[in-house]
């Protein structure tokens, strides 16, 4: 890790140095007089780099502590989580641009375009599925967070406190969350768990997104759904790098 933390009033030409950092290094700067908390300044002349820049040492110092702390995380978990093989992306991206066509500042979606959504995620009407007289009811809800990227959480007429979780989601997380939600393992949902987690993932467009449920071992019933779509924001390319950090 480097700290750049330059002496002079006026912002020292970085391009050389940052050309001169030896691959993997993180570096950050400290700049007392920028007025935002923390910048991503782009700097290089060959190679473009990010440079995050804070106005104040101890936040670098604790950002680079994060960065640290995520590094492991990836040493740890080095295999990118998959979605689930079935969905359709192509699918998924024309149904959020043909309705960011309609309306580009943003809209919710039709009855008809959302369940052309939950076909292209894999996830059916469900009238022809044949619940048990046990099935319960759940509601999943998933959005764009300015931070931590896009997250989702789950709640069920049994457990009434929402559990959130960052996308896209692995199997194992997937499988826990579902069976805390359910009470009880419940496959199903957690593979709904998954397909949502994927579908906010990999469309930014996605500003929100709820559905409800009923499951039980055998499938889920999907219900109410309720889709908004709007124009994706840049997102802070340090902080969604960080965002999968552990927080302790």
């Amino acid at each position: 890790f480097l700290a750049l933390a330059p002496a002079t009033p006026e912002l020292t030409d970085l391009d050389p140095v940052m050309e001169a950092v030896p691959a993997g290094i993180t570096v950050l700067a400290v700049l007392v007089g920028q007025p935002e908390s923390v910048a991503v300044r782009r700097c290089g002349a060959h190679q473009q780099y990010l440079l995050p820049c804070y106005n104040d040492a101890a936040a670098a110092a604790d950002a680079l502590t994060a960065a640290r702390r995520a590094g492991r995380v990836k040493q740890l978990s080095p295999t990118r989580i998959e979605y689930p093989p079935d969905i359709d992306l192509t699918a998924l991206r024309a149904v959020v641009e043909s309705g960011l066509d309609k309306d580009g500042a943003g809209r919710e979606l039709s009855a008809s375009e959302n369940a052309e959504l939950l076909a292209a995620l894999g996830v059916g009407d469900g009238r022809s599925a044949s619940l048990g007289l046990d099935a319960r009811e759940a509601t999943i809800t998933a959005w764009q967070d300015k931070v931590f990227g896009p997250v989702l959480f789950g709640l069920s007429d049994l457990w009434r406190q929402p559990v959130t979780m960052l996308a896209p989601l692995d199997a194992g997380t997937a499988e826990s969350v579902a069976a805390r939600v359910a009470g009880d393992p419940a496959p199903a949902l957690a593979d709904l768990f998954r397909r949502v987690a994927a579908l906010v993932d990999a469309c930014p467009e996605i500003a929100s997104f709820r559905l409800d449920v009923e499951f039980d071992e055998s499938g889920v019933r999907s219900g109410e759904g309720v889709t908004l779509v709007a124009p994706a924001e840049s997102q802070n390319p340090y902080l969604r790098r960080l965002r999968r950090a552990p927080v302790e």
